[in-house]
């Protein structure tokens, strides 16, 4: 096969963040994917309802991404108006890429509980994982996790180009310490998050009054 993958990364991006654009840039980069597809969730099952709208994150997004050729968005989730499961995009994303390797990206704290996720061994027929650990940080006492990754996990990012679906690899990536909660507190208060943000999603952000009553 040998096809380059295609990077899907989910989120609430609420709002998307520069830690956010490192790490989908760094895993881009260290993998050798085709490009990454950013997705951001109507209502993720696992967390509280996003403070701005679907429609605003996704322009967010939007405005993160516009010089950057190797990212992109796609809205199908949002335009769906309903909880947001990732087997679902994922059926969607393999109807368009019936061949080409698709690679689930996600941090190891989700990782942990990806057997408690709905339909999660669908999602290995679906798509590879890229899994984004901290250095020296990743350990799990859940056997069924150990047990995943034991029979799917490789060890070069060139071996996802062999099959679309079903293994698992790991990278060791030092994430930017930023957190949408804290961007958002900040705005809240009235202070200044402008070197947390892209410089449009900042003036979008400021243009469309978003946070400051939550």
């Amino acid at each position: 096969m040998n096809k380059l993958p295609i990077g899907i990364f989910g989120g609430t991006f609420d709002p998307i963040h520069l830690g956010h654009i490192h790490l989908a840039t760094t895993i881009y980069k260290s993998c050798n994917l085709q490009k990454i597809l950013l997705i951001p969730c109507y209502q993720s099952p696992l967390r509280t309802p996003p403070i701005a709208s679907a429609q605003d994150r996704f322009n967010m997004v939007q405005l993160a991404i516009k010089n950057l050729p190797h990212l992109d968005v796609d809205n199908y989730e949002i335009k769906h108006h309903t909880i947001s499961y990732t087997n679902d995009t994922l059926e969607y994303l393999r109807q368009k890429n019936p061949s080409t390797p698709l690679a689930l990206i996600m941090g190891i704290d989700a990782f942990n509980k990806f057997d408690e996720w709905h339909k999660w061994q669908r999602i290995l027929e679906l798509a590879h994982l890229i899994i984004a650990n901290r250095p020296n940080h990743w350990q799990t006492t859940n056997e069924k996790i150990i047990k995943i990754l034991a029979e799917r996990q490789v060890f070069t990012p060139k071996q996802l180009q062999e099959k679309p679906a079903g293994l698992i690899y790991c990278i060791d990536i030092n994430p930017l310490p930023i957190a949408a909660t804290e961007i958002r507190t900040l705005i809240k208060q009235q202070k200044d998050a402008s070197l947390l943000l892209a410089k449009d999603v900042w003036q979008y952000i400021n243009d469309n009054k978003l946070y400051t009553n939550q």
